[in-house]
């Protein structure tokens, strides 16, 4: 497998975090590796939402709506314990 160079773009902060990891590259490969997966098994369009309320984790997709087009919503509704505590996972 030929590896390449592809160059990227960060803050002071994100240099500074990536200088103190092991193997960025290697960290940076997995990430890419993880999101072609999800791609892959058709789950692109999802985000990881986890309610405080029963300790559930659930893959959602966009909010769909007319007004404000496709977004995602900070928090959610759970379907498990019935409450409004779903939130993101980033």
């Amino acid at each position: 497998m030929v590896r390449r160079q592809k160059l990227i773009s960060m803050t002071d902060r994100h240099f500074e975090v990536a200088q103190e990891m092991g193997n960025f590259s290697k960290w940076v490969r997995e990430q890419l590796d993880k999101h072609i997966q999800k791609i892959e098994n058709g789950q692109e369009d999802e985000k990881e939402y986890h309610c405080k309320g029963c300790s559930s984790t659930l893959f959602l997709n966009r909010v769909q709506c007319r007004l404000r087009g496709n977004y995602w919503a900070a928090i959610r509704w759970c379907h498990t314990c019935d409450t409004e505590t779903l939130t993101r996972v980033i």
